[in-house]
């Protein structure tokens, strides 16, 4: 796993870029209406963007299996999640970014093709948070077994 800062704003112009086109085809494929009312501009006053980088050469054991799983996927996510836990305990905002292609972002930031970029942390301090997001009761989402 590899992590790419970056603190140079020409970058956050072509993440936007980027970024637009992506969420522009995945409106087309989907029938999200939510999907092409986001608004992206927001990636312009992000003070750092944090690069996560998983390399499938670095799978665990578990490449081996029958079905095999990704473990470095799940090593990048662990991490996104410790940066954000993080952030929020030191004050400040975050957001787990991915509406990206991603040769697109191996080209925008120099990525080996072999490489996987999976997540961009936007970190910075925001002048206000917005309301709290509703979130699904826990009888959505969680199935005991006794």
């Amino acid at each position: 796993m590899e992590f790419i800062v970056v603190e140079n704003k020409q970058y956050n112009d072509r993440l936007i870029e980027i970024s637009s086109k992506a969420k522009k085809n995945a409106g087309e494929k989907s029938d999200w209406g939510w999907l092409p009312k986001m608004d992206v501009s927001f990636i312009k006053e992000v003070p750092v963007l944090i690069v996560v980088v998983g390399d499938p050469s670095r799978n665990g054991a578990e490449q081996f299996l029958v079905e095999p799983s990704k473990g470095y996927e799940h090593a990048c996510s662990a991490s996104v999640q410790n940066m954000l836990l993080v952030a929020q305990s030191l004050g400040l905002a975050s957001l787990w970014f991915t509406l990206f292609e991603k040769n697109d972002v191996r080209t925008l930031f120099d990525i080996d093709k072999e490489k996987d970029p999976l997540a961009i942390i936007c970190l910075g301090y925001a002048e206000n948070f917005g309301k709290t997001p509703s979130r699904k009761g826990i009888e959505d989402k969680v199935r005991f077994i006794k």
